[in-house]
């Protein structure tokens, strides 16, 4: 079943030719649009999580779990079990600090930003670039990181654009941030009413009581 699933959307009919055509491209959660619990190559009806490895050469995906792209050999390279596994949790850490780069750089874009989402952005940021090794980013890694590949095209170039990329990370201390103001509910203590001065009533024992 393997070999079929691999060698049947790759372009070489050759087994150990063709696993080496295919690369990881994305993970998916049970609640993601697209998420089979079934694995493509094992058959596995248990799956949890889906790993979409991707075949540039014939634009085919699979969806597959993460023991079988270790097991497998999907992986470019000599690759270990320990070392595929470590492979693994990398990129799902790249996914998911990309995406938290992703969804709050419109926020700090703006020329004064929420102080939550700058430091958020920016230790996401860091993360990305600390898993891509890339010590000194330039204007355009930045902005396939924040935007995504194809939508920088949109943007590399717009002048504000760049020099907002090259301050949100090389220039933070020139950020204007705001710190969001959290409104309390008012508490209020026993034997007050809302909105008035409370009162006291006094009952006089001798008083007639109406019916």
């Amino acid at each position: 079943m393997t070999i079929n699933a691999v060698v049947g959307k790759s372009q070489s009919s050759v087994y150990d030719e063709a696993k080496v055509e295919w690369e990881l491209k994305a993970v998916l959660s049970e609640d993601s649009e697209g998420f089979s619990n079934i694995c493509e190559l094992c058959g596995n009806p248990h799956l949890k999580t889906n790993f979409i490895i991707y075949n540039p050469l014939t634009d085919e995906n699979l969806n597959v779990g993460s023991r079988c792209i270790v097991r497998f050999g999907l992986l470019k390279g000599n690759i270990d079990v320990e070392t595929g596994s470590l492979i693994i949790n990398g990129f799902m850490d790249l996914q998911h600090y990309t995406f938290q780069v992703k969804s709050l750089t419109r926020s700090v874009m703006s020329f004064t930003t929420d102080a939550k989402d700058y430091q958020m952005f920016y230790q996401g940021l860091k993360k990305v670039l600390e898993l891509k090794n890339i010590k000194t980013p330039t204007i355009d890694d930045l902005g396939i990181i924040c935007y995504g590949e194809d939508y920088w095209e949109n943007y590399k170039d717009d002048n504000y654009v760049k020099s907002r990329l090259h301050m949100l990370w090389y220039k933070p201390s020139l950020i204007n941030t705001v710190k969001a103001k959290v409104k309390k509910d008012k508490v209020y203590k026993e034997g007050s009413t809302f909105g008035h001065k409370s009162r006291t009533t006094v009952y006089m024992p001798g008083a007639a009581r109406s019916k």
